[in-house]
């Protein structure tokens, strides 16, 4: 009986290509992004010559797209998944570090220096894993300067928050519940600068006042954080 898909790497022009074989009609090719990998999908009935011959004339075009997905990725303007392995650039309020894995430590935590992060997991780690210490390293640090950057705003715009949260957000920075008073901030806060934190945790107490992005909102905006464009901007 044929499986329902064959995977295997195959190498051509001295490019590697991910191949999987399957119940399909047609031989696809494609490059993922960000990584710049190079895919193909083929019937079974395809021998590697000539899934070989599809990609040789194509070779051009494979190349030319890699090429703009690197300069992308160099300018900034597609970033890669982290794999929290030693040498990869981290963020911590706005600063950068190198981080350094040390795989089988006595616990499972994560150090700043001047310029390492240091991520230390007690066994051989995978990615979920090694990921979730350094989340839980970020939580604990945001628990810890939210609170102060809510009182000190609370006595200067004369309003109060009940509760605040922090998760991971995909569209947004922040959110308000004006009825129970309570403000979520996104995770990923912790690798901005504190003014860009607090520019959020204000945003997010003015809905308090004015729900919607409006005149008197940004007008309040400017009266509590007269520079919270700068901050802004640099979110964006």
């Amino acid at each position: 009986m044929q499986k329902n898909s064959l995977a295997r790497e195959i190498e051509v022009a001295g490019i590697k290509i991910s191949l999987s074989q399957k119940r399909i009609k047609n031989l696809h090719l494609k490059i993922s992004v960000p990584d710049g990998e190079v895919k193909a999908s083929a019937p079974f009935r395809y021998k590697i010559s000539q899934i070989t011959d599809f990609v040789l004339k194509k070779i051009d075009w494979i190349k030319k797209s890699q090429k703009a997905i690197r300069q992308m990725r160099d300018e900034g303007k597609i970033i890669l998944p982290p794999k929290f392995i030693s040498g990869e650039e981290h963020y911590f309020f706005g600063k950068k570090f190198q981080l350094q894995l040390l795989q089988n430590s006595a616990l499972n935590r994560v150090d700043v220096s001047e310029k390492i992060m240091q991520l230390q997991v007690k066994k051989l780690s995978n990615l979920k894993q090694r990921q979730k210490i350094i989340d839980d390293f970020y939580r604990a640090h945001l628990r810890k300067i939210i609170p102060e950057l809510i009182r000190k705003n609370e006595q200067k715009m004369q309003v109060r928050v009940k509760d605040f949260g922090i998760k991971k957000m995909k569209t947004r920075w922040g959110t308000c519940n004006v009825e129970a008073r309570r403000i979520w901030l996104n995770l990923e806060l912790a690798k901005k600068p504190i003014e860009c934190l607090e520019f959020i945790v204000i945003h997010e107490m003015v809905h308090l006042f004015e729900r919607h992005h409006n005149k008197k909102f940004f007008a309040l905006m400017d009266k509590f954080m007269p520079d919270w464009k700068i901050w802004q901007q640099k979110l964006n």
